[in-house]
Formats: structure tokens, sequence, C-alpha cells
């Protein structure tokens, strides 16, 4: 004879057995009857606490960092990707709680970690809790952790709540930030800056342009009879000196930006002047003109019998472009141009998301190579400051500044700077219960399921 038993999901399958009794200042997995936090602990990340009755929370709570999830190929100039709510809301209740993808360089533990606490009654948040990302030298900002909360009854208390991105590190090494578990990507890193041009009398090699999430170009070569190479730009390379090159162009890299995918999206508005024109060799003199625009600076013209200044010109500021190189002139060598400072005005944006981690400020532009040792040398251009936070109180990290673009100590141009590191993503704070009256402060990203929904949020756990 068949059974007719029915056998159905038990309600403790989220809320726990209550085999460990009641807790106090618990910071390891357990299944309690009760949870009592009066000292401050540190639980590790993705520790989660269960209790078939209340849980007071009475001391702060501090995370533990993550490594977040593999780069593998994933560049590493990108914004880390973060999770989406819904992967988050498919595996609560259990480990398996997928993990951020880290800041660029992808070692150490900088992601924010996973907590969470289940109550089958009340939780009352009367103590702080942090699980925020961090960060380490040259590396974008880790992304904001997970703080999770379902009871039963209520979500009550005002201690703050915290699941902030980690500011990127200012050393400028052009590496994305940490995703968040915001959903949102950590901030890619800055434009990186472009070389100066050769200085008359230069050899064969050449300094690069900065990396970043849009890479600079290289300076010109000298060419014989000694003319200095033209400073390079985003657009283009700057030209070799056959008759003092000139510094690349550099007008068209905003445009062309704008009509990426949202995954390069360009800061601001490209700027009122269309065209932008780069530093040539000056009419009726031996000296390089100044780029404009977002152009490099022009290269020097070799005049070895000719008492005047054969320098290079200086890139246009606010685009990091790099200098023209100096021309060789009456046995002396001629100094090269100034690189361009980067701008804080060109960046590319991870989302449009208030929670998405913010770019790296842009690189400098190279100082122009001179025409030999016995000239000043021509300074690079200073790295931009990262991109703050538009809304303060969203939780994502800040970009770091711009590399200085490379001041000269031979004939060759000085290298661009690196874009600077980008911020870490928000993380987030996750609240379940039929009635929450939780009223401290969160910073990061906040969702509330409460009535209704968080019913039926519980049904699918048999409660």
């Amino acid at each position: 004879m068949a059974s007719t038993k029915k056998y159905s999901q038990p309600k403790n399958i989220l809320f726990g057995t209550g085999i460990n009794g009641s807790q106090t200042d618990i910071s390891t997995d357990c299944n309690a009857v009760s949870i009592t936090q009066t000292n401050p602990t540190t639980p590790a990340d993705n520790v989660i606490l269960k209790a078939t009755g209340n849980v007071a929370i009475n001391a702060s709570i501090s995370v533990g960092k993550q490594t977040g999830m593999a780069r593998r190929d994933f560049p590493t100039t990108h914004g880390g990707l973060g999770v989406d709510l819904d992967a988050i809301l498919k595996t609560i209740g259990s480990k398996g709680i997928p993990s951020p993808m880290g800041p660029g360089a992808g070692s150490g533990s900088m992601t924010g970690g996973r907590l969470q606490i289940i109550s089958g009654g009340t939780v009352d948040v009367s103590g702080a809790i942090t699980a925020n990302g961090t960060t380490q030298a040259n590396d974008g900002g880790g992304g904001g952790g997970l703080v999770v909360i379902i009871a039963a009854t209520a979500i009550t208390g005002a201690s703050a709540i915290h699941a902030i991105g980690s500011d990127a590190n200012a050393t400028a090494e052009a590496r994305g930030g940490g995703g968040g578990y915001s959903g949102e990507p950590g901030g890619h890193a800055g434009v990186g800056g472009s070389a100066g041009g050769n200085g008359g009398s230069g050899g064969s090699s050449r300094n690069s342009g900065g990396n970043g999430i849009i890479p600079g170009k290289m300076g010109g070569l000298s060419t014989a009879p000694y003319n200095g190479g033209g400073g390079g730009s985003l657009d283009s390379q700057g030209q070799d000196g056959m008759a003092g090159g000139a510094g690349g162009n550099g007008d068209k890299i905003l445009s062309n930006y704008i009509a990426k995918s949202t995954i390069l999206l360009p800061g601001v508005a490209r700027p009122t002047v269309a065209t932008s024109s780069s530093g040539k060799t000056g009419a009726g003199s031996d000296a390089g003109n100044g780029g404009t625009n977002g152009g490099g600076g022009g290269g020097g013209i070799a005049s070895p019998t000719a008492t005047t200044i054969q320098v290079g010109g200086n890139a246009a500021d606010g685009h990091g472009s790099g200098g023209g190189g100096g021309g060789l002139g009456n046995g002396t060598g001629s100094v090269g141009g100034k690189g361009g400072d980067g701008s804080a005005y060109l960046y590319v944006l991870s989302s449009n998301s208030v929670y998405a981690g913010m770019p790296g400020g842009q690189g400098g532009g190279g100082g122009g190579g001179s025409a030999s040792a016995e000239t000043p040398f021509a300074i690079g251009g200073a790295g931009a400051a990262g991109i703050t936070p538009f809304v303060a109180s969203c939780g994502n990290g800040s970009g770091g500044v711009g590399g200085a673009g490379g001041t000269v100590s031979n004939y060759m141009g000085g290298a661009g700077g690196h874009g600077g590191n980008g911020g870490g993503a928000a993380g987030l704070v996750l609240l379940i219960s039929p009635s929450i009256t939780y009223s401290g402060t969160v910073t990061g990203r906040l969702v509330k399921i409460d009535g209704a929904g968080c019913l039926e949020f519980l049904r699918k756990f048999g409660y």
C-alpha cells in the first residue's frame, strides 16, 4: 500500500536549527537559538549567523576582506565587474553568493567581504557593521562588500552600516578599480599622457605614451640635420623632425569616444573649439610652435650656424600632450618644450550609476628632449587629480591622480604619465523583513524588501 505521508520543506531551512544554543560574540558560522554581540567582532568573509530567535548587535562588527573574482583575460585598465542583485537573491542563505571582480593588479584581499545575519525573530542593529573594500600600492580600489540582514519579525536599531568601495591608490599605474555588490563596476583607469618629441641629435629610440583606458601616443624622432621631433597627442604620434616635426593633432579623440558603447562613456562634452592644431615649426623662426587644443608641441628646426635658440614648442595644457624636441643650434642643443598637464575633464566612466567606482585622472605629457646635455631639460606635465564621487554618500571610491609626464634626462622626449587608478564600486546592504524600522546611516547601496514582498521571499524557504 502506498504511503500517504506528505513531506514539506522545513521552516528552519533559512533560520537554522538552533543546535548551537544561545551564542555571545560569535564570529563564525552558527545555528543558534539567539545571538547577542556585546563586544567588537571581526568575522572573516562569507560568515553566516543564523538564529531561530532574536539577534542583538550591541557592538561593532568588522567583516574581513576577500580576493574577489579573478580577472583572467579581462583588461587591467577597466573597472572590474560587480555582482547583480538577482545573483545575490538566488544564493542568499548559502555560501554560494558570487564575488565581484577585484582591482586591476589582481592580487591581495581588497574586496569587501560578505556577512549574512538571519533571524527567526528580530534583528536589532545597535552596533556599527562595516564591510568596506581597501587598496594596496599601485592598484585600484577594492569594491564594497555585502551585508544581508533577514528577520522573520522586524529589523530595528539605528547604528551605521557601511559597505564602501575604496579610493584608488595614488600611485598611477593605470589599474581599474574593483566591482562591488551594488552591481556596479569599478572605475576605469585614467587616460594616458603622451610622450615628448626627441631632441636634435637624438637616436632611434623613444619613450612611449602612458598607459590608460585610452593610451597616449609616442613623440616623434629627431632626424638629420638634427631637427627636433614633435610631441605626441591622444590622436596622433608626434611627427619625426624632417623639418622640425609637427606635434600630434588632438582634435578627434573626444568626439571619437562619444560614439562608443557604455563602457567607454566620456566624462564631459567636447571642447567648444571643434578643431585642434599641432605645434609646428614657427614661421620666420627656428623655434617650434606650441600646440593648441590638445596638440603636441612642435620640434625646433636645426640651425647649426645660427645663434638663435631652436627650442621645442610647449604642448597645450589640459590634454596631456607631449612637448616638442629642441633642434641643434650652433653646437649647443636647445631645450625641449614642456609637456602638457593632464585634463581634469577628460575621463571615461564605467557606468552612469552613482554607485560605480570613479575613474583615475589623466597622465601628464612628457617634456620634449633637448639637443644636448648642455641645455636645461624640459619638464613633464602634471597628472590630473582623480575624479571624486558625484554623490558623496553613495559609497563609491575616488579615482587616483594621474602620473606626471617624464622630465627628460637625455635627448629622448619624456614618457607620458600613466593614467590614475580607478576607485572601487559601492557595496550593498540588503534588509529583508516584514517590518523594517531600522533608521541608521547606510553608506553604499541600500535595498529593502518588506511587507508583502518579504512574505513572498520567505515563502520560497517554506516559511
